[in-house]
């Protein structure tokens, strides 16, 4: 398997290219299998994915960067519970609700790592 890393001070990280078989099930509660910046915009998410993807390292940090700095982006830790709120399989987003926050955060469905 594939895959893109990149290494920072804000993100450490290694996305699978290939995709899930199947989305997470809505209501199901999963771990964050690695740390990971998480959007409440499924558009601010979809583009971080799309920077991820590509060679353009310095757009994804700048990106990444004025997205934290305004809060629409967080940093989700590796462990972190959440329940499953909305996927968006074609951009192969999924929509995390932290345990004890109030809205969803949209990241790629890949850093999801285990079903409780």
């Amino acid at each position: 398997m594939r895959a893109l890393a990149l290494a920072s001070g804000l993100l450490a990280i290694s996305l699978p290219v290939m995709a899930q078989s199947s989305p997470p099930k809505r209501g199901a509660t999963y771990v964050m299998g690695i740390a990971f910046t998480a959007c409440r915009d499924k558009d601010d998410a979809d583009r971080l994915l799309k920077l991820l993807k590509t060679d353009d390292d310095l757009a994804f940090l700048r990106f990444v960067r004025s997205k934290l700095s305004t809060g629409a982006c967080v940093r989700v830790e590796q462990g972190h519970e959440g329940t499953i709120e909305d996927n968006a399989v074609f951009s192969g987003l999924t929509c995390i609700r932290p345990r004890g926050e109030p809205y969803c955060l949209w990241i790629p469905m890949q850093m999801l790592d285990a079903k409780r």
